[in-house]
């Protein structure tokens, strides 16, 4: 490459460089406005707490003497003979439609003289012979420790008892006796039940009761056990989901049962005929991530009888109470409630004419407040159950009876800017624009001075005219032809020279002749051949 072309080379990369940095500056400085147009830091809302009201109705139902239930003995009369009941008795029950026996244990202990303190040890367990295997022993109610009346609470699943031929149930109670002047009194007290497996039946013993007498000196005392239990039958049973009672108690862990009532909990099929009373029960907790203090409750429940935004009236079945904390109130609704509430539908059904729906809503409206570090909850949770009292059966839905509503509480805070400038952060591009600015100035700066400042040595003669014959040869590609050597010049008649390459390009345009090009030192020689005829120019340094 010769001199020339080198700089010709140079010259068109400098003015290409120069174009580039003066779009890349541009670019740049726009990105800088851009940039610091937006802000680094944002004001948004954050929370500081998160809290839950949670709300939970329960309800027993009790129902009238009926022979649908009625047709079953739901007790066993007690011996009433001062006979004691053979041991080897055992009371019945079907285990293809029971489905959990629950059992409690109680225990008291009585001196002639008065008692100072009595406090006790007690475990439960259970110990399950099924065929071929090995014993199954569980801790039914692990050792604990407490001080005069015990009474505890456990449950056996149905068919885990139908698989065992014998289970064993033993209650072991280790008292601590301590009487006026006398130091303390070690005892031991234990009670056995047998429950078997015969067949289809699941047998108990009637033997539920023990009385253990004991004396220190001339100190007489009794420890007295009982076993009680009832038997929790299958909803798909032919009887329904009822329970069965023991022949020592009337109770169940629900409420009292009466010798002819039978009670319904949540999810049992209630028959509006047979329906006589139901007791609810409301309970209301507030629930943080952080600390809570003096929570202020305020609560009421209505009755609440209305065609949704038409129509409502509201009849209070609790008064408007204070509570602290955590909360439960009891209500009840009979027969008759229902029957005055059906005769409120009917009025207003004949007053306006048009059919209304006949839902009876339970609400409960608790007002909250309560105070914490980041601020004060004031809210309003409400919670409903419905039923329609028009048909046969009353219908409360379980999914209804647990609800909770979440809560915040939360501040303003300055946070980092999340938007994004090709993957950048705000503060990350205003770093990057402005430093790709300052590169792309200096550049600019440099290159100006290079092409305007810099003086560039004048091309010699020799690459003048060189530089002539790659320009025509590009313009008129195919037109000049390379040779190694001129002509003989005799052969021509005439030799016309020309002053300039470019009337010999237009000769040889006009007469459709190419143009013959041979380079020496210094000297571009071009000819064209017509005939006798020799048209010349010469391109000397």
């Amino acid at each position: 490459m010769s001199l020339l072309q080198y700089i010709a080379l140079i010259t068109r990369t400098r003015v290409l460089a120069l174009i580039i940095i003066i779009i890349l500056f541009c670019v740049s400085t726009f990105g800088i406005f851009w940039a610091y147009r937006m802000p680094t830091e944002i004001e948004e809302t954050i929370p500081t707490l998160n809290y839950q009201h949670e709300g939970e109705f329960d309800y027993i139902v009790h129902l009238k003497d009926s022979y649908l239930y009625g047709d079953i003995p739901l007790d066993i009369n007690p011996v009433t003979s001062n006979i004691s009941a053979d041991p080897s008795s055992y009371l019945k029950y079907p285990s293809s439609f029971a489905d959990r026996l629950y059992f409690t244990f109680d225990y008291g202990l009585n001196a002639d003289l008065p008692l100072t303190n009595v406090s006790e040890q007690f475990e439960i367990k259970v110990v399950m012979q099924k065929p071929a295997q090995a014993k199954e022993e569980i801790i039914a109610v692990p050792l604990t420790k407490t001080t005069g009346v015990l009474s505890a609470n456990f449950s056996l699943d149905a068919s885990e008892l139908a698989l065992s031929p014998t289970t064993t149930i033993t209650a072991n109670v280790y008292p601590t006796i301590e009487l006026d002047g006398i130091g303390p009194i070690f005892e031991s007290f234990n009670q056995i039940l047998i429950i078997k497996s015969n067949g289809p039946l699941i047998e108990v013993s009637e033997d539920l009761t023990n009385t253990q007498q004991s004396t220190f000196g001339n100190i007489k005392y009794e420890q007295n056990g009982s076993f009680d239990y009832y038997v929790q039958l299958k909803p798909d049973s032919p009887f329904g989901a009822i329970s069965l009672t023991s022949p020592q108690s009337k109770t169940s862990p629900m409420a009292p049962i009466s010798e002819s009532e039978i009670i319904l909990k949540p999810g049992d099929t209630i028959y509006k005929k047979l329906f006589d009373k139901i007791d609810l029960t409301f309970s209301y907790k507030l629930t943080a991530d952080k600390a809570l203090r003096n929570i202020e409750n305020d609560i009421q429940v209505n009755a609440v009888l209305e065609n949704p935004g038409v129509w409502s009236k509201i009849f209070p079945l609790t008064p408007l109470e204070q509570k602290n904390g955590s909360f439960t109130v009891s209500f009840s609704l009979d027969s008759t409630d229902l029957d005055y509430y059906s005769n409120v539908f009917s009025a207003v059904t004949n007053e306006i004419g048009a059919t209304v729906p006949n839902d009876l809503v339970i609400k409960a409206d608790v007002h909250t407040v309560a105070q914490t570090a980041y601020g004060q909850i004031d809210d309003l949770f409400s919670q409903t159950i419905s039923t329609n009292i028009a048909g046969n059966i009353l219908e409360l839905k379980e999914n209804d009876l647990i609800y909770s509503q979440p809560g915040t509480i939360t501040s303003n805070a300055m946070v980092p800017n999340p938007d994004k400038f090709m993957g950048l952060s705000v503060r990350q591009f205003r770093i990057t624009a402005i430093t790709v600015s300052g590169i792309s100035l200096i550049l600019l700066a440099y290159l100006l001075w290079l092409n305007f400042w810099v003086k560039h040595p004048k091309p010699s003669p020799a690459e003048l005219i060189n530089k002539e014959f790659i320009k025509a040869k590009k313009k008129n590609k195919g037109v000049i032809i390379d040779i190694s050597e001129l002509p003989n010049t005799e052969t021509y008649n005439t030799v016309i020279k020309l002053d300039s390459l470019n009337d010999l390009i237009s000769t040889s345009d006009n007469l459709l002749k190419p143009i013959f090009h041979i380079t020496e030192e210094n000297k571009h020689t071009y000819l064209i051949i017509d005939n006798l005829t020799k048209y010349e120019y010469i391109s000397e340094a």
